[in-house]
């Protein structure tokens, strides 16, 4: 065999070694189970030299090709360029064309927005400020209602209440006669039957025991099915009471006049003036330096004129939450308004008025 058959072809050398000295082991008893080649190799490097020639040239050829496909990749590359920079230049030559025509219908898309935006915020500001009225002067009718119907519930409350008394007194008077009369006929049996023996004693006492703890348990039976009748009646009282009150309070909301809209301005002017001066229930204690002058604007004269000017200014301010004007209001009341003619016509004005005008008028919120 030659070398290059020795080196190429390992396991035919391993078969031909195996068959040849089969022979020869299997007359000493012994048989080759298996028989591999690791490493051929030689003192003169002529193995290592031998594959050289074939590496030189795979080498040769794929410096070769790898010289062509760079070639080729630069000219793909090149031409790929030059069409996309052709490619871009028109792109942004259109892209420039629809921006404009883009930016164009933008700009007169947002004008035709903002001129229907302003109509429609027109047009809800008005429908909500005529809402918002229409609901303060109806909320103020319902009120009057409301209060009338509390007055009537408390009524129906406090009549519930004495009738849940006079059953836990019904209860009591029964509890106290079944415990009586049944103590009684206990007694009475003990008594009777002293004269027995010992053992029938102790059998009729047992038997007593059980009698009245029976009947103690019928008696806490019955108070709490009492019980549970009179929170059900109760319960069904309140919850007509309740559906009644929502009908007498739609009603007012329905009747509200207008004495009662200025009964409940003019009720809650006080709140108002104590809202305001609240704060100084915080304050622990104030100075106050006076130069001693004659003028009602310095020292503790100030503090009281400066508490005067503001409660002056609440009518001012309810006019300007609710919109409506007191002075306005007061014309309506029948007497008022008669007053106010006759002053007129001698040439006085109302105190009403008059201090309505003193007051500085506030701008709506």
């Amino acid at each position: 065999m030659t070398v290059e058959q020795i080196v190429k072809e390992p396991e035919m050398v391993a078969d031909r070694v195996r068959s040849n000295v089969a022979a020869d082991m299997d007359k000493m008893g012994l048989e080759v189970v298996s028989f591999t080649i690791r490493e051929v190799r030689d003192n003169n490097e002529y193995i290592a030299n031998m594959g050289r020639p074939d590496v030189a040239y795979v080498k040769r050829q794929a410096d070769i090709a790898t010289a062509e496909a760079e070639r080729d990749t630069a000219i793909k590359r090149a031409q790929a360029m030059q069409v996309s920079k052709v490619a871009e230049a028109v792109a942004d030559q259109e892209k420039v064309i629809a921006e404009t025509a883009s930016q164009t219908r933008q700009a007169e898309a947002v004008r035709d927005l903002e001129v229907k935006r302003a109509e429609y915020a027109a047009s809800v500001k008005a429908q909500q400020a005529a809402a918002d009225k229409a609901y303060e002067i109806q909320a103020n009718v319902q009120q009057q209602k409301v209060t009338e119907e509390e007055v009537r519930i408390e009524q129906v409350r406090k009549q519930g209440e004495i009738a849940v008394q006079e059953a836990e007194i019904l209860r009591r008077e029964k509890e106290l006669i079944a415990t009586v009369l049944r103590s009684a006929e206990i007694e009475k049996q003990r008594i009777e039957t002293l004269a027995e023996a010992e053992r029938q004693r102790q059998v009729l006492e047992a038997t007593g025991r059980a009698d009245a703890a029976r009947a103690q348990g019928q008696a806490q039976a019955e108070v709490i099915r009492v019980q549970g009748l009179a929170e059900a009646e109760i319960i069904k009282a309140k919850g007509e009471s309740e559906a009644n009150a929502m009908n007498v309070r739609a009603q007012a909301y329905q009747e509200y006049n207008q004495a009662a809209v200025i009964d409940r301005l003019l009720g809650a002017m006080p709140e108002v003036v104590r809202a305001l001066s609240e704060p100084l229930n915080k304050v622990d204690k104030i100075t106050v330096v006076s130069t001693g002058g004659a003028d009602t604007g310095v020292g503790i004269n100030k503090l009281t004129a400066d508490f005067a000017t503001i409660i002056a200014q609440v009518p001012a301010m309810l006019e300007s939450l609710t919109g409506v004007r007191i002075e306005d209001l007061l014309k309506q009341v029948p007497q008022l308004r008669e007053q106010s003619g006759t002053q007129a016509q001698n040439g006085k004005v109302p105190a009403a008025v008059a201090d309505q005008k003193d007051v500085p008028q506030a701008d709506a919120p």
